[in-house]
């Protein structure tokens, strides 16, 4: 499967899930998805390059850029009748349907929507205590697809109900993430048509790739630095 990481400074990097497609590693300029580092943080990227969100902060910040990286920003809150952002630690964007998914951690912890063509905050619903590291959206399913640092692999609906949850420990190393210490490393997932690839981000470079396959719950090592 294919798929673009973004760099630090928030530009396209095309990976596949055993490798980087060009001849770079890209080694030290990845984007970790991360709130706990220095990494760049949860961001999304339009597919015409353009325009951009990131978390800022404590992840309370959601930041809108018009003009992509580096460019203007505008900070956007939610309305007062739902609950306020902090931590927000994972992000998606459906550009397909102009749906901005967030996801929150701390305390309950809850997967808002934001339409990105209206520019209106959808509604917030509950993770069920699940603390996400990251998010994405399959365009073939019309689904979302999360990690958390519980490592369990997630399934939501286009509106954030969670659908399924699937136990990775057993599947990947004990050593894929240390929940003692979360500024060790970063997990970021891609979704496509039911394959998910679990990437491992350390020092601002991809050291592994899992591939997991929804249907038959596999996974297996299909990249390593």
């Amino acid at each position: 499967m294919s798929f673009d990481l973004l760099s630090i400074e928030g530009r396209r990097l095309p990976w596949t899930n055993t490798g980087p497609k060009d001849a770079g590693r890209h080694a030290g300029i990845v984007r970790d998805g991360s709130v706990f580092g220095d990494g760049g943080g949860p961001a999304a990227l339009h597919e015409n390059g353009r325009e951009a969100y990131t978390l800022e902060g404590n992840g309370g910040d959601l930041a809108w850029m018009p003009k992509g990286f580096g460019g203007p920003t505008q900070e956007l809150r939610p309305p007062a009748s739902l609950p306020p952002l902090s931590w927000g630690s994972a992000m998606a964007w459906d550009t397909r349907n102009g749906v901005l998914a967030i996801a929150s951690q701390g305390g309950e912890g809850y997967f808002y929507r934001y339409d990105t063509r209206r520019h209106a905050w959808l509604g917030a619903v509950s993770l069920r205590d699940h603390d996400l590291l990251s998010l994405a959206f399959d365009t073939a399913t019309g689904n979302y697809v999360g990690i958390s640092d519980a490592l369990d692999l997630l399934v939501f609906s286009s509106h954030g109900e969670l659908q399924a949850v699937k136990p990775l420990a057993g599947l990947l190393p004990a050593s894929t993430y240390n929940r003692s210490n979360p500024l060790s490393a970063a997990l970021t997932v891609m979704a496509r048509d039911g394959m998910v690839a679990i990437v491992k981000v350390s020092k601002a470079t991809v050291t592994h790739i899992w591939t997991y396959e929804l249907a038959s719950g596999r996974a297996q090592l299909t990249f390593k630095d």
